[in-house]
């Protein structure tokens, strides 16, 4: 079988989420329309819907045609019910919006180009994540098919805003390091620009700086290079810390800095954080992602194997609902349950459970196993 979660990700390198910025450009030519955008995406992060409608209203009022319009919709809905899953009528209106502002960025004149295929791309990249994610690779490779043309295009508006670091940083670090990491695209991967991979983390760090309206995706990925990558965990502590900090509501950007606490062992301060986990107000899918590392934090910080199993077995149990989506943490917790089986010498149980979370994951590798 191909490797299709493999392929996600270095499908939205190629693809990525694009910026917003440059999504709305005409818009931030005009200072008072780009404050209010500003404005509002920073509430869409931070889960502020209401106040993020009364923004995104007024642009969609001073620009009616805009398909970034689409596009902003369709970025309130993956926040506000995140995780988006198939057959849901939030899925589908999600993936009617941002089609449709796909459709409408095929009309444009030169005048118009930059706009228009940033547009185009962003749509593309938040789609094909939500299609990814989701494990819904038959509508990926269509939507991903000569995207890679319009990427390339792209480069021509590398200087307009700091926002587009964002871009060259994930192409240029991604284009040297994956194929290291996953050696199957070694054998295409010629065919791509050659990168720069001390460059690419600095450039990525320029945006998460000094980047308009990319912070947040900046010093997502960030966290997450230095989490996986890098292997240096202080660092992407450091970022995780930041989102956690400009965006406290949003408990994704929580269950990633509660993730770096644990790897770089640093429980009390993760324990804290999984405590306002479990008492905020987040959906089944935050919940069994708080409960899973609650059972790290029982197994590593107490070596209480017990509490931990059950931890570990009702996020299993609860997680599982959530398909592709919840595949990492239950792949977590499976580990977690193999490790606590290591210690009580079940060897059979130990087998099983490895063997269901290496079957989760594309990550072959136990990274709480320390």
């Amino acid at each position: 079988m191909f490797p299709f979660r493999k392929f996600k990700l270095f499908l939205l390198i190629l693809v990525l989420i694009f910026p917003v910025s440059e999504a709305v450009s005409q818009i931030l030519r005009d200072t008072a329309s780009f404050r209010i955008v500003k404005t509002g995406v920073n509430c869409i992060y931070n889960m502020q819907f209401d106040e993020a409608e009364v923004y995104l209203n007024e642009i969609k009022r001073k620009f009616p045609d805009n398909p970034a319009n689409l596009l902003l919709k369709g970025m309130v809905t993956y926040w506000k019910y995140f995780p988006l899953i198939p057959g849901s009528a939030t899925s589908a209106s999600f993936e009617n919006d941002l089609r449709a502002c796909i459709e409408k960025c095929e009309i444009k004149n030169p005048a118009d180009e930059a706009e228009y295929l940033l547009t185009d791309l962003c749509a593309r990249g938040i789609l094909l994540l939500y299609l990814s994610d989701n494990g819904l690779h038959r509508d990926v490779m269509p939507l991903a098919k000569n995207t890679y043309k319009y990427l390339r295009r792209a480069f021509d508006f590398i200087h307009t805003y700091p926002d587009f670091y964002f871009f060259t940083g994930l192409y240029n670090y991604y284009r040297e390091v994956y194929p290291e990491f996953h050696p199957i695209y070694k054998t295409f991967i010629f065919i791509f620009p050659k990168g720069d991979r001390a460059g690419g983390l600095k450039e990525l760090q320029t945006a998460a700086e000094k980047a308009v309206l990319l912070k947040a995706e900046s010093t997502t990925f960030l966290t997450y290079i230095y989490q996986n990558y890098e292997r240096d965990i202080s660092r992407s502590t450091y970022f995780s810390r930041i989102l956690r900090e400009e965006y406290p509501l949003n408990l994704q950007f929580l269950v990633l800095y509660i993730k770096s606490l644990l790897l770089e062992g640093q429980y009390d301060i993760a324990e804290n954080m999984i405590d306002l986990g479990l008492e905020s107000q987040g959906n089944q899918y935050f919940r069994s992602v708080f409960i899973i590392c609650n059972g790290i934090l029982q197994e590593k910080k107490y070596k209480n194997y017990s509490l931990s199993e059950k931890y570990y077995l009702q996020g299993i149990r609860d997680i599982e609902s959530y398909g592709s989506f919840g595949s990492d943490f239950d792949a977590y917790a499976c580990f977690g349950m193999s490790r606590i089986s290591a210690v009580r010498n079940d060897e059979k149980a130990q087998r099983t459970y490895r063997k269901k979370a290496t079957d989760l994951t594309d990550n072959k590798v136990d990274i709480f196993a320390k």
